[in-house]
């Protein structure tokens, strides 16, 4: 074999074979042959291999439109069934299961109820369609606010039991405007007041502790004054705290001032978390109805001694006196000066040395003063018979009420 020379022409190159165009009309037959063969084997496989949970419906020729021998819940598998006129005015009754294997399951028994049944024709259901509901059918109006409202109950009760568990105690003290403000000293103190639970989801437990004490003073050790196990929130419970009944004093003074203090310890939610809420009264008096002379206030003047005094009414009341007043010297007069009255009548002793003076006075207004001055005249008064007379009104009690 020789090897071509260098002058030698190159071998010619090889005809081109001209491309031919696709056939669209063989690759769309095709694909109609391979969906028909996919269908045909569903179908086999499903006639073969099918679980029977296709629905299958069996039509038949009957001789009377009724059917009310058939109850649907007597046939396992039968979903429907009703009865139709056809164009010759005949009848026919279709039935739907669940599958043909049900249907096989109760023929016999389903066709003896039937009026005449001739068979005609029986099938898988291939496909089927229903009008699709709108949205007011689907969700009703009624649905929609009976969950929204069962939501929001759900929510709210959630909310409120976990209140219940966190929430504070919260209590105010309030107290009756119907209670007194002024007693007599032979008269028991009653305070009345009202404890609310202020807290808008927990029950609230209250211990309260009191004391009555002057104003300003320091406060005393408190005792216990109620208890309530429950108040519910928003609610208030009422307590009624008595003082102490004062003791009548040699030399009474100015009514004193007392005041109630308490101190309330509430309990509330689930965890009994514990706070103290000090509350203090209105401040009320106690008097002691009785006139007095202070034997550091009077005046010497020539031949008279000026006494004073204060009378305290308590309620309502007369008071009547009897002034006796004597020394070595003798007294000339005793003259009694209250409300703008000057009260002039004394009856001296057989000796002269000893003056008695007596005298009623009419309606006094309550719990109020009334300043009196007691005019002793001697024409040897003295600055020292001044102060001895001072002090021996001061002793004794002239006044008495009725």
């Amino acid at each position: 074999m020789t090897e071509p020379g260098p002058d030698s022409a190159p071998p010619a190159a090889p005809e081109s074979v001209p491309l031919s165009k696709p056939d669209h009309g063989q690759a769309l037959g095709l694909a109609r042959r391979l969906r028909r063969y996919g269908s045909a084997l569903g179908r086999l496989l499903d006639e073969r291999i099918g679980n029977g949970s296709i629905p299958y419906l069996f039509v038949c020729r009957v001789s009377s439109p009724e059917i009310g021998a058939i109850e649907i819940d007597d046939f396992p598998g039968l979903l429907s069934c009703h009865s139709i006129q056809d164009e010759q005015g005949q009848y026919v009754a279709c039935s739907y299961w669940a599958s043909r294997e049900c249907f096989e399951i109760n023929r016999q028994t389903f066709l003896q109820g039937l009026a005449g049944p001739a068979e005609v024709v029986g099938g898988r259901l291939s496909r089927s369609k229903v009008k699709a509901k709108n949205i007011a059918e689907r969700f009703p109006v009624w649905t929609i606010v009976i969950t929204i409202s069962a939501l929001v109950g759900a929510a709210t009760a959630l909310w409120e039991y976990g209140a219940r568990l966190v929430e504070p105690p919260d209590i105010t003290v309030a107290f009756k405007r119907g209670n007194l403000h002024d007693f007599e000293n032979t008269e028991m103190p009653v305070v009345s007041f009202a404890v609310t639970n202020q807290c808008r989801f927990a029950p609230a437990s209250v211990r309260i502790m009191r004391v009555m004490a002057l104003v300003g003073s320091a406060s005393p050790e408190m005792t216990a004054g109620g208890r309530i196990s429950r108040v519910e929130p928003g609610k208030a419970s009422e307590f009624d705290i008595e003082g102490s009944v004062l003791a009548p004093t040699p030399r009474p003074g100015r009514a004193e001032e007392y005041e109630l203090r308490i101190t309330v310890t509430a309990k509330a939610g689930l965890w009994r978390c514990e706070r103290r809420f000090p509350f203090t009264s209105p401040r009320f008096r106690q008097w002691q109805p009785i006139g007095w002379t202070d034997p550091e206030n009077f005046r010497v003047t020539a031949g008279a001694c000026y006494l004073r005094g204060v009378l305290y009414s308590g309620r309502a009341q007369k008071v009547t006196a009897s002034i006796t007043a004597g020394l070595p010297i003798g007294l000339d007069s005793i003259v009694t000066s209250l409300r703008g009255q000057d009260f002039t009548d004394s009856k001296p002793s057989d000796s002269g040395r000893v003056r008695t003076q007596g005298f009623a006075l009419g309606d006094m207004a309550r719990f109020a003063e009334y300043p009196y001055t007691i005019r002793l005249s001697s024409r040897a008064m003295s600055e020292g018979a001044c102060t001895q007379l001072a002090q021996m009104l001061a002793q004794h009690n002239n006044f008495t009420f009725q």
